[in-house]
């Protein structure tokens, strides 16, 4: 994590960012205990943001978004919890639904979204091919295409959460988030 988070924050922290981070995945596709292990590092450095107060306490992960009906409850939350940012990072190549029920989700319309991906990130068996995708840029390109063609504007990043590059660009989506 960055060592000077606190300074690169540009708000007071009773007006941190509600953020609705949606993990989306093919089910029961790739391997499951390696989507598990990366699935966990995300969510420690939300964890971590909620903690240090870079995001509202009232922020949403949902680990594991597959098909439209799954999106529609997290838009649901989302719009309850009233998010100013979404963070959507898929896992492996996400479903079409995901992206277009998110992107048409009529209350969130306005809502500015992070398309977020991890690069190769590999698991303990070594053998090639490996059975999940080595970088998930190709399910990045693909949501962005869908929101482009939904005129969703989208910021996006590649990165794992210990990345002090990838902390950056979240933190300049916070700020976009904000205003």
């Amino acid at each position: 994590m960055l060592n000077t988070i606190s300074e690169c924050i540009p708000y007071r922290e009773d007006n941190a960012p509600v953020i609705g981070m949606i993990m989306a995945t093919l089910s029961g596709e790739f391997d499951k205990k390696l989507k598990e292990e990366v699935q966990a590092r995300y969510r420690k450095m939300f964890d971590s943001f909620i903690e240090q107060k870079i995001i509202n306490k009232k922020s949403l992960f949902f680990a594991s978004c597959y098909g439209e009906n799954e999106v529609i409850d997290a838009c649901d939350k989302m719009t309850t919890n009233r998010v100013d940012g979404i963070i959507y990072h898929s896992l492996t190549w996400p479903a079409a639904e995901t992206v277009t029920t998110l992107a048409t989700y009529r209350y969130l319309k306005d809502i500015p979204i992070l398309v977020s991906a991890s690069p190769e990130v590999f698991s303990e068996k070594k053998n090639k091919p490996h059975i999940w995708p080595l970088n998930s840029d190709c399910g990045k390109i693909f949501a962005n295409s869908i929101f482009y063609k939904l005129r969703r504007p989208t910021l996006w990043a590649t990165g794992l959460p210990e990345d002090e590059t990838y902390q950056r660009k979240l933190l300049d989506f916070f700020t976009v988030s904000q205003q």
